[in-house]
């Protein structure tokens, strides 16, 4: 079996949404993830939500290969677990494109 390493030289930015889940409601905006550091490099700034008090989870999403994927966050970053996530969603997606263009 074949094993595929993200290549962390190559930085790619996935565009996608950050979402914060208060039991007041939901607030989402617009964020980017850099594969090559696993991590959100920018987040649109909101002040939808400025009076909600009990947060119960964040996570981001990003659209890889024609799928949506809610990656685990934290405090405006992706979690150890988020990481390890996303690095596996990029990996399959890599390992399909050598598959697919492997003659």
């Amino acid at each position: 079996m074949t094993s595929v390493t993200v290549n962390k030289t190559l930085d790619i930015e996935l565009s996608g949404t950050y979402t914060s889940v208060w039991e007041e409601g939901e607030v989402t905006s617009h964020c980017a993830i850099s594969l090559s550091s696993l991590s959100i490099v920018s987040c649109a700034p909101s002040n939808d939500g400025d009076h909600y008090e009990h947060l119960v989870e964040e996570y981001a999403q990003v659209k890889i290969a024609g799928e949506y994927h809610a990656i685990e966050a934290e405090g405006g970053e992706l979690t150890k677990v988020g990481q390890e996530k996303l690095e596996g969603i990029v990996g399959t997606w890599l390992e399909q494109l050598k598959q697919a263009f492997s003659v």
